[in-house]
């Protein structure tokens, strides 16, 4: 081979490796011999935040969107002092969201809230989800809306998570940054195995009505343990429970007539669990669903979804903002055992379920529900087991 060859030669093998990426520790910069476009993606996701939080956490923000994009998403970065959830919706329509996916709301970012009969306006993700519902004001000029669309009306394009411990004690920007890390490590490793299990814990009152798996068999097969005896399910046994290395955690309690924690039916009465018990066993569980009135109202002083989500090991919290819980959960599970993500997961739950309960009295069922970090979370299948516990 002469030389003009040989050059020739090279500078064709480098002009191909132009068309891949090369992601650089700490930060993603891609190279390409010609511009990225939708189709070198199979879907959008966009990251709402401030340039508070933008500054803060520029290197685990690179992080997080380098794994996404690994995982085949196109991953913007939205930020601005955003003054209302209906500038930010209004961003989340525009043509250059046409195959949005969904949105992860990072910081301090403003929620829209929803009035329901006396009770106090409380944030609504279902507002964010649903990106051409025809939403109503309240009639008084309050900053919250008094109604929501009717079905089928109400339809949830997208999917959102939202990170926030803005209402927390402490440093709201570090929890995000520790949270953030920790979300990047468990997409890159992917080593969840199931063998940690899964734990339903049910309070008297949902016992009585045969509550017991709710449906993580489907995820979990046989090793799922139901506490819902009782004579088990106190505020001692809970902190025992909650203090084990399960995987996936259900509970199913009253909250504590507030925002903060839940209480159990005892023989003595009424004990409570509130987020200083979260903050001191720092739980392992990696999922929560908190089927506790209002404890996901991410807008109140240390809201116990929050302490899940940022106490300890938590990835997702599925909870609340209203009174009300996740009705039929065994379909969100069924479609996690096939692989999908939290968040499509929960967005075809509210498919699923918004046209079962018309009822304005049963919309409590699902109209608060939110999803609190990262919606792009997978869990692996399960792929063996062992039998479960019952007490």
């Amino acid at each position: 081979m002469d030389q003009s060859n040989h050059e020739a030669q090279k500078v064709s093998v480098q002009k191909r490796r132009l068309v891949l990426s090369a992601i650089l520790l700490g930060t993603c910069v891609l190279f390409l011999a010609r511009p990225v476009s939708a189709e070198d993606f199979s879907g959008q996701i966009v990251i709402v935040t401030t340039p508070k939080y933008e500054r803060a956490l520029r290197n685990e923000i690179s992080q997080y969107q380098r794994v996404l994009y690994r995982e085949g998403f196109q991953v913007d970065i939205l930020s601005e002092d955003w003054i209302s959830a209906e500038q930010i919706k209004h961003a989340l329509t525009s043509s250059r969201y046409e195959s949005i996916d969904g949105a992860i709301m990072l910081g301090n970012v403003p929620a829209a809230l929803v009035k329901r009969g006396k009770e106090e306006p409380r944030p609504c993700a279902l507002f964010m989800m649903d990106l051409n519902g025809q939403w109503t004001k309240a009639k008084d000029g309050g900053d919250y809306y008094s109604g929501v669309p009717e079905w089928p009306e109400i339809n949830p394009e997208i999917w959102v998570g939202y990170i926030t411990a803005e209402t927390l004690d402490g440093d709201p920007v570090e929890y995000a940054r520790v949270y953030l890390e920790r979300t990047v490590r468990y997409h890159e490793s992917g080593t969840v195995d199931g063998q940690n299990g899964a734990l339903t814990f049910i309070d008297d009152e949902w016992a009585k009505r045969g509550a017991s798996t709710l449906g993580l068999e489907e995820i979990y097969h046989d090793k799922v343990t139901v506490v819902n005896n009782s004579d088990s399910t106190t505020a001692a046994r809970y902190r025992e429970e909650l203090a084990k290395t399960y995987e996936f955690i259900h509970l199913i309690a009253h909250n504590n007539h507030g925002f903060t924690g839940h209480r159990f039916a005892e023989k003595s009465g009424v004990a409570n669990v509130d987020y200083k018990v979260v903050q001191y066993i720092q739980p392992k569980a990696l999922f929560y669903n908190l089927g506790i009135c209002s404890n996901a109202c991410f807008t109140q002083p240390n809201y116990a979804g929050g302490w899940y989500l940022f106490g300890g090991e938590g990835l997702v919290v599925l909870g609340t903002t209203m009174p009300g819980a996740m009705n039929k959960s065994d379909y969100l599970y069924a479609r996690l055992a096939e692989g999908v993500s939290f968040g499509e997961a929960l967005k075809e739950w509210f498919h699923e379920e918004i046209p079962r309960d018309l009822d304005s009295t049963n919309r409590r069922w699902y109209l608060s529900v939110v999803l609190l970090g990262d919606p792009t979370i997978r869990r692996p299948r399960v792929t063996s087991v062992q039998q479960a516990d019952f007490a």
